[in-house]
């Protein structure tokens, strides 16, 4: 299966927590946090900017920062919800998302 594939099948996960009641299942956010990460560092962003994502170039940094917040808070199903919508909104293989978003995981998701 190809990499980009396996990392929207995290993705399309992360859509099940709800915006309702996010803090159900934090075991579960964890777990799927990390799984997606180690299909996402396989990865390469792209080179280029589509032009779908053009129009808001630093809109990526409401979600990013949303992510952080809610990794820092331990509160992982919301941390699963940016990410969705980060990807939704922003597309999730832009260099500097991608850069980004791997040093953020990385911190608060593999020391865990």
């Amino acid at each position: 299966m190809n990499q980009r594939k396996k990392t929207y099948e995290f993705i399309k996960e992360m859509g099940q927590f709800s915006w309702k009641n996010p803090k159900n299942n934090q075991e579960l956010a964890l777990s799927v946090l990390k799984g997606f990460l180690n299909e996402y560092r396989k990865t390469k962003p792209d080179k280029h900017l589509e032009r779908n994502y053009c129009i808001y170039l630093s809109r990526y940094l409401i979600n990013l920062f949303a992510i952080r917040n809610a990794l820092y808070e331990e509160d992982y199903g919301t941390a699963c919800q940016e990410l969705y919508a980060l990807e939704h909104y922003c597309g999730i293989y832009q260099i500097r998302i991608y850069a980004n978003l791997v040093k953020l995981l990385e911190k608060y998701c593999v020391a865990v």
